[in-house]
């Protein structure tokens, strides 16, 4: 497979992810009468990872429309982190559509106008767009707690040195800043972790 056909692979799936139902299968383990041991498929489907986020960005709505009565102060209104990660992407997604000049208003709409027109990019639009979907992903997958959150290591990031920015995905071998959007993949998450490891050394010496 080549680069290309690679980068629109990865595309392909992470709009999939953030636009379309997922479907997983579970291995049920239970017990026959005879005590013997079975194993059964369940098939569960879920939400399009944009509009999972969305439902986390409101926890206090869930329910409301099928009449359930909410026990009063049983869920926060909002999850800040949703909402911020949320309008964030959805931000991203205006930027790219302004770009591809789309007419889609809704980011879902958009996203799969972009990805059926990634095949006309030019290979830096091509791999920055993919980047950006997998990341959108990402975001979607650990706010929703699908994925298990990042390392937030207490340093400065090295491009724009704020503080509390880091966000560290250890299995993925990825890493990004929340303030500047810079991001680290397994080719160079080693200067990142070289950085990190002086920056905690400077402040033990400091303090010893």
């Amino acid at each position: 497979m080549t680069d290309r056909a690679l980068l629109l692979a990865q595309l392909h799936a992470a709009v999939d992810a953030l636009t379309r139902d997922r479907r997983t299968v579970e291995h049920v383990t239970g017990w026959t009468k005879s005590r013997n041991r079975t194993t059964r498929q369940h098939a569960v489907v879920h939400p399009p990872l944009l509009a999972a986020l969305a439902a986390a960005a409101h926890p206090a709505r869930r329910g409301g429309e099928s009449g359930a009565r909410q026990v009063p102060g049983s869920r926060p209104p909002v999850n800040l982190d949703a909402v911020d990660r949320l309008r964030e992407i959805e931000r991203e997604i205006w930027k790219w559509r302004q770009t591809a000049q789309i007419a889609a208003a809704a980011p879902d709409a958009a996203l799969r106008m972009l990805d059926g027109q990634a095949a006309l990019l030019d290979a830096d639009a091509l791999a920055q767009l993919a980047a950006d979907a997998r990341r959108w992903q990402v975001w979607a997958e650990t706010t929703t707690g699908e994925r298990q959150r990042p390392w937030s290591p207490d340093a400065p990031c090295p491009v724009c040195d704020q503080r509390h920015g880091l966000r560290v995905a250890l299995l993925e071998q990825r890493a990004y800043c929340r303030h500047c959007e810079a991001w680290w993949d397994d080719s160079t998450l080693g200067l990142l972790a070289a950085h990190v490891a002086r920056t905690s050394e400077a402040r033990v010496n400091r303090s010893a």
